[in-house]
């Protein structure tokens, strides 16, 4: 977690630097935004709503939200296993042991 914060807030530094010196470049995505899009994909009946120090998951049906520290074991693990493979090094090698231990075959397929 403190890995994606610090990324996003030196990525949204920079483009804050750019857009004072008169930069049109697009902002770069940052790999919250990518992780954010990526589960999105997995668990599209959960949305995750993140600024710049919390993250809240919201039901797709409802309005009402609940804190990540809240999160079920599964909707944990695929955040878990999304965020360590976005910060992972280049061309390195991530072994996941048990990945299965907290999720449904459906959503393990997908992920």
């Amino acid at each position: 977690m403190q890995v994606l914060f610090a990324e996003q807030a030196n990525t949204s530094l920079l483009t804050h630097k750019n857009a004072r010196a008169g930069s049109t470049a697009p902002p770069t995505e940052t790999k919250l935004e990518k992780l954010v899009a990526i589960w999105k994909r997995i668990l599209p009946h959960r949305l995750l709503q993140i600024s710049g120090d919390d993250i809240q998951v919201q039901s797709a049906q409802a309005s009402s939200t609940y804190p990540a520290s809240e999160m079920s074991d599964g909707e944990r693990a695929v955040f878990y296993l999304i965020g360590q493979t976005l910060t992972a090094a280049p061309d390195g090698l991530i072994i996941f042991d048990e990945p299965e231990l907290h999720l449904h075959r459906a959503i393990m397929s997908r992920l």
